[in-house]
This record gives C-alpha cells, sequence and structure tokens, in this order.
C-alpha cells in the first residue's frame, strides 16, 4: 500500500478518514527534499471549470503556495522568491513554481490547513496574481 504523500495529486473528499495530511507533510518536510503536491476541491472530474487546487511544498523552513480556479492563479502577497524555483511533485520529478510562492513554511501549514477545512481561497494571507508560466526565463525550463 502506497502512503497518500506518494500521489502528486490529490482530492481533499478522496483523503481518508483519520489522515492528518499537514502533519504527515510536516514529519515528509524533515527529510530536506523540495517536495510539492496539488490538492483540489470541488467536483472530481478533472476538467470541470468548478474545481479549485492548491498547490503546496516544503522545503526546510521555506515552502511554497499557489491557488488556482478556472480563470485565476494566485500566490502568496508575502512571497518571498524573485525568480521560478523548482519543487518535486511527491519527490517524482521537476516542476515550475512561480516568484512570489515562497513563504515561511509554517504558513504552508496554516494555508493548507484553512483549504482542507473550508475548500475555498485560504483566507490565512493575501493573495496576488502569480506570473504567467511563459515568464519563465528561456533554458530555465
Amino acid at each position: 500500500m502506497t502512503d497518500i504523500l506518494d500521489h502528486p495529486y490529490l482530492h481533499v473528499d478522496r483523503i481518508p478518514d483519520g489522515i492528518d495530511l499537514v502533519a504527515r507533510v510536516r514529519a515528509l518536510n524533515a527529510e530536506g527534499i523540495p517536495w510539492m503536491w496539488g490538492i483540489s476541491a470541488g467536483p472530481q472530474d478533472t476538467f470541470s471549470l468548478d474545481r479549485v487546487r492548491l498547490n503546496f511544498g516544503v522545503h526546510n523552513d521555506i515552502g511554497a503556495v499557489k491557488w488556482a480556479d478556472s480563470t485565476t492563479s494566485l500566490v502568496p502577497a508575502i512571497g518571498t522568491n524573485t525568480a521560478w524555483r523548482t519543487y518535486h511533485p511527491a519527490g517524482i520529478h521537476d516542476t515550475a513554481v512561480p516568484p512570489r510562492a515562497e513563504v515561511p513554511v509554517e504558513i504552508v501549514f496554516d494555508v493548507l490547513a484553512e483549504f482542507l477545512r473550508t475548500r475555498t481561497l485560504p483566507k490565512t494571507i493575501e493573495w496576488t496574481q502569480a506570473a504567467d508560466i511563459s515568464s519563465i526565463p528561456r533554458g530555465a525550463e
């Protein structure tokens, strides 16, 4: 049986009862690898326009969050990274994380916990528009 964190993309309705996802991510963060996951809420149809997603990652004392719906992609207004970063969904492959997505890891845990409770845009932090993927410098993908 695989651990829930072995899957890079999760849906809140498919997290088994009794699983404390925040605690699991907190424990995995101790390994020091820049891990990342995407967790969705709303319809389980991947192509539904009513589905929302929180991408979240951890890397020691820093983490990253990005929220998206069908028309908007947001990062924390207090995000600290000025350039694109690389995280690894479920530790598997590289993925680009936009500028301003990185915040102290405790904020990531708070944002994730709120998203799991409300299934909506977390109010724990203020958000701003995320950089478009087309802004990744050539050769950096």
